[in-house]
């Protein structure tokens, strides 16, 4: 297929789902299985995530995928120097079933088609300073409110127009300090791609839960540290205003990486807080990733303080490269809202295989099975069909 051929079905991609209807974040795994040590190496982003750089369409070209031009547009039109453009879109097909105490099944066979993400990226610089914005609209399964607890009406135009990152950066030359301002997620942890992971679902980085915030970022040669104050929206009429501070530091070698994190969120009825870790270890010879993650949390409720609760989140797994452009992995998620109270848990296995036919191009597969407290079970399989300009 040449390159107009590829131009005119990523067009035509783009307009269809446009017209139908989660965030790309970035893909922790390619982390020393790609030859790059840190996220920011093939990402504009001072941590990794969004709009990615000339290295990294090469990389997603030559080592990522199974060939084919990763430049923007396929190559078409070169972008000038100071311009970088991009776009994600994504289309899902969706079957979960939950078993209650009474062995009922809810949505068993039910199968959810639908666009699950159609994003615009931008991003514009001089000097020091870049602005980058990524517009697009919000995709869902069923109906439901929205995830951010905004106010929006579901029928209304911004139920689903949105920007999920908008934000100025300015990073000197000479400087190894990136400083950051606008709306984004600050830096934590494993940073998956799923949304739906209970390190991202329960720590406050849920679908359209980036929050406004003042960042600075430091690189060094083997680490990197990012602090963030943040807020959530105040824009689109957010019911619970939350303010917070997230750090995170990461010290890498040649095959490994470990981090450690923080994060406090208080709003007007309760204060959570987060501390914990992360790990990474490449094995060269089998081509596999091991990725692990764990938080200790403390949440009490302004009315009642003496109803504190300590939390637990974790994630570990491995993820195999058994050939280009061909990933698959298996962890065990945890998370337990309260440690001192019994059947409150939450126990998942999930697997995943993504396959890169071509740069630009991803066939995604989920499945994910998970038992909450001893008497329900809940079954999920998702697949997706992924395209970036």
């Amino acid at each position: 297929m040449n390159l107009a051929r590829h131009l005119i079905l990523g067009v035509a991609v783009l307009v269809l789902m446009s017209v139908l209807a989660p965030r790309a974040q970035a893909y922790p795994h390619f982390q020393f299985s790609s030859d790059t040590d840190a996220c920011s190496t093939c990402h504009y982003a001072p941590a990794g995530g969004g709009l990615i750089n000339g290295w990294g369409r090469e990389e997603a070209g030559d080592t990522l995928s199974r060939g084919g031009d990763g430049a923007a547009l396929h190559g078409l039109v070169e972008m000038p120097s100071w311009l970088a453009l991009g776009g994600d879109l994504r289309a899902a097909a969706l079957m979960k079933g939950v078993e209650t105490s009474e062995g009922t099944v809810n949505e068993s066979g039910k199968l959810h088609l639908f666009p699950m993400q159609a994003d615009l990226s931008a991003r514009a610089e001089h000097g020091g300073f870049a602005l980058t914005a990524v517009v697009g609209l919000r995709g869902k399964a069923r109906k439901s409110a929205p995830p951010d607890g905004s106010m929006r009406s579901e029928s209304g135009a911004l139920s689903r127009l949105v920007s999920r990152e908008h934000f100025m950066t300015y990073a000197p030359d000479d400087s190894r300090y990136t400083v950051r301002a606008g709306r984004f997620y600050a830096p934590y942890g494993l940073r998956l791609a799923d949304h739906t992971s209970y390190i991202r679902r329960y720590a406050g980085f849920g679908m359209l839960q980036e929050t406004y915030g003042l960042g600075v970022s430091r690189r060094g040669d083997a680490s990197e540290t990012h602090v963030t104050a943040h807020a959530s929206d105040p824009i689109l009429g957010s019911q619970n205003l939350t303010l917070g501070v997230t750090a995170m530091h990461e010290k890498r070698g040649d095959s490994h990486a470990l981090g450690t994190g923080t994060r406090l969120r208080i709003t007007e009825s309760t204060m959570q807080a987060w501390a914990g870790g992360h790990y990474k270890h490449w094995f060269e010879g089998p081509k596999l990733l091991l990725m692990a993650e764990v938080n200790a949390g403390y949440q009490r409720f302004t009315e009642s303080p003496d109803n504190s609760r300590l939390q637990l989140l974790g994630y570990a797994g491995p993820v195999w490269f058994p050939t280009d452009g061909v990933s698959a992995s298996i962890a065990y998620e945890l998370y337990d809202e309260d440690l001192l109270t019994r059947y409150v848990e939450r126990h998942a296995i999930t697997s995943t295989i993504s396959f890169l036919p071509r740069a630009h191009y991803e066939i995604f597969l989920m499945g994910r099975a998970e038992r909450i407290g001893p008497p329900g079970r809940s079954f999920t399989g998702m697949l997706q069909l992924h395209y970036y300009l």
